[in-house]
């Protein structure tokens, strides 16, 4: 008797155990995905005076770098045909955050309301089961390498990225299948199996293709164009201005 009044005065010194939380489900956890993200992605580390530059350097502007800033960098609208305010090399944040925003819609869609989610989950596991399949082996090396060839080889040939969101086709079909396939990878064992198998073999292919890169570059005959495929147009155009102002 004194044994158990022993142990129920020891229960009740004992501190209770807190409720436990209740996580939010996974519709809720996609909708704040993108909040989440932009919370990251809003704040740069850094204000770039790129736009300022190029105005001074290009058009003249006479203004400080504080004087732009405080009057003409959030104008939204043109400045010498420069429209602010702009991104410049920042421009990935702005893509990053509109990949994110189409990934968890396409993730959400898929998983689709809580009565048949058991069935929607297996379909996201077919899906991730076909990611390991396709990927676990050597075509994580040559299909990521024969899409980028096709991209710039035949679809775009060499077409120079615009930076600007709503017609950047060739910085699209690139980096958004990268994108989709590191959300693949984040959960792929084999997939990240056969890179540590690979990698070798992918640092030597990229070793070559800058030796072919380098090559052309260093070994084309003076005074003879360029094939069409093995510079951007717009590097092209730069060439072609720069060796016009040389030559006067």
């Amino acid at each position: 008797m004194a044994a158990d009044l022993a142990v129920r005065r020891l229960r009740l010194c004992q501190p209770r155990a807190a409720p436990p939380v209740e996580r939010p489900g996974p519709l809720l956890r996609d909708a704040l995905l993108p909040a989440a993200r932009a919370t990251r992605l809003r704040h740069p580390r850094h204000r770039p005076p790129q736009p300022w530059v190029e105005l001074v350097t290009r058009h003249g502007y006479a203004g400080s770098y504080w004087t732009f800033w405080t009057h003409d960098a959030f104008r939204f609208a043109p400045l010498d045909g420069l429209w602010l305010p702009a991104w410049n090399h920042l421009w990935f944040v702005v893509y990053l955050f509109v990949y994110t925003t189409v990934l968890t819609l396409g993730v959400a869609l898929v998983r689709g309301p809580r009565s048949l989610r058991s069935h929607q989950n297996v379909r996201s596991r077919g899906a991730q089961r076909l990611f390991d399949r396709v990927f676990g082996g050597w075509l994580v090396l040559l299909l990521p390498l024969a899409w980028l060839i096709f991209v710039h080889g035949w679809w775009f040939q060499m077409a120079a990225e615009s930076q600007a969101l709503l017609g950047d086709w060739i910085a699209h079909i690139t980096y958004f299948p990268a994108f989709l396939f590191g959300f693949g990878l984040a959960r792929s064992e084999p997939a990240i199996a056969a890179i540590a198998r690979l990698w070798k073999v992918g640092a030597g292919l990229a070793l070559l293709g800058y030796a072919t890169i380098l090559g052309i570059e260093l070994g084309w005959p003076a005074g003879v164009a360029k094939p069409h495929w093995s510079i951007p147009p717009t590097a092209s155009r730069m060439r072609l201005s720069n060796g016009a102002e040389s030559s006067r």
